[in-house]
């Protein structure tokens, strides 16, 4: 009984839906009748009428799928087949009975966020490390230390005196030597590692013309730093120097402004 009701139920539903159609596009129709019937040999409204009415019922035989009208597809209930022997088989099909399932609307579908992941790892990339370098100004008697363009620590230096100028220019540090031992350039004479060695107890050379080194070191004489007093090289408190051979490398560049 309740099966029967919802079927008539579907049916007036599937109807109504059609007439409404219809009548939306009737205007259209009809017009379209009238002109189709000028050109016969009796025109009038009631032809005009019947070509519409014939035209209205094509159409609603081929109404588009997006109308969304029900579509009523058979369920197949299962019930169990007894065999003569008594035994009862596997479930087959029954008479099928009407079910509603609607057409599925067409909705935008949207990519979820496993979608969008790449299928690839993402890109690494190496991490910038600031450029150090060292700049000397000698007119000031300090050494610069920069990264990048901002000064990180300065610290107070002597130079070379007249006739002995430290190089102006752009050069870079090529050997660093801890407890170095010193060569008067003009005895020979070797003084090794300890509190009278004019280079105290660092060394980083930055300049050569084959022969002679400039660099900056350490020194037993500190009330010199701040004046022009060394052969060229560049002397620091030994503190000073110390804290400086931790920060630089070889190939740090060094520029001596005057």
């Amino acid at each position: 009984m309740l099966r029967a009701v919802g079927n008539r139920w579907i049916r007036i539903s599937t109807e109504l839906v059609f007439v409404i159609w219809v009548m939306s596009n009737a205007h259209q129709t009809i017009a379209t009748g009238f002109r189709l019937t000028q050109g016969t040999s009796r025109p009038g409204w009631k032809q005009g009428w019947m070509v519409s009415l014939a035209m209205m019922l094509a159409v609603g035989r081929v109404l588009p799928t997006s109308a969304q009208v029900p579509v009523i597809e058979p369920e197949a209930p299962t019930q169990a087949v007894r065999t003569p022997h008594g035994q009862t088989s596997d479930p087959t099909p029954s008479v099928a009975s009407p079910v509603i399932r609607a057409l599925r609307l067409q909705q935008p579908v949207y990519p979820t966020a496993a979608v969008l992941d790449p299928p690839f790892p993402m890109p690494v990339f190496p991490e910038v490390t600031p450029t150090l370098r060292l700049v000397i100004r000698l007119g000031e008697r300090r050494v610069y230390v920069y990264r990048d363009d901002v000064v990180e620590t300065s610290f107070p230096v002597a130079i070379g005196k007249p006739g002995w100028e430290t190089p102006v220019g752009q050069h870079e540090i090529l050997n660093m030597v801890e407890n170095p031992e010193w060569r008067n350039p003009f005895t020979g004479q070797v003084i090794g590692v300890g509190p009278q060695n004019p280079l105290g107890d660092r060394w980083i050379g930055f300049w050569t013309d084959g022969n002679n080194y400039i660099g900056f070191h350490g020194t037993p004489n500190e009330g010199s730093v701040g004046r022009a007093a060394s052969h060229g090289c560049v002397r620091m408190f030994n503190n000073d120097v110390r804290a400086l051979f931790e920060i630089v490398a070889v190939g740090t560049p060094v520029i001596v402004e005057p």
